[in-house]
């Protein structure tokens, strides 16, 4: 890793979602209530061998979440945070079949997400009218006992 592959990712990942929280308050604040739902990832509580950076940025993300809903909340905004866990993604496609295999094995639903089952729970999440500062584990078990 090097310092300007930590500083993009962190750019893109937790100043990118600051800024959309920023502006997207600010449009929500006129109606005095909004749910803003961020994607954060199951490595921030579990990591990634080699992916540092990433992982720090996503925890950063959840750190984040947990005090803007105290700032948020008293004009009516909830703000809540889903992490995924591995999902049927471009990202995962450079896997090895014997990593993949390895990660299955540690997923109890013996299988990976599909994007469309993490956009469910983001839908559900941003419905949720009493729920802010949560983080919402989409993991099929992964990273649990594994």
């Amino acid at each position: 890793m090097t310092a300007e592959s930590a500083r993009e990712v962190f750019e893109v990942n937790t100043i990118g979602s600051m800024m959309v929280v920023k502006h997207a308050a600010k449009l929500m604040n006129r109606q005095r209530s909004g749910s803003i739902v961020l994607v954060s990832s199951e490595s921030a509580h579990t990591g990634i061998p080699g992916s540092s950076h990433y992982t720090a940025s996503k925890a950063a993300l959840e750190g984040f979440m947990r005090s803007a809903m105290w700032e948020y909340g008293p004009r009516g905004i909830r703000i809540n945070t889903v992490a995924p866990g591995t999902t049927e993604t471009d990202m995962i496609a450079p896997l090895t079949s014997e990593n993949r295999a390895k990660m299955l094995a540690a997923t109890p639903l013996g299988r990976f997400a599909e994007p469309e089952e993490i956009a469910d729970v983001i839908y559900w999440t941003a419905h949720s009218t009493f729920l802010t500062g949560a983080v919402i584990p989409v993991t099929g078990g992964e990273g649990f006992g594994a």
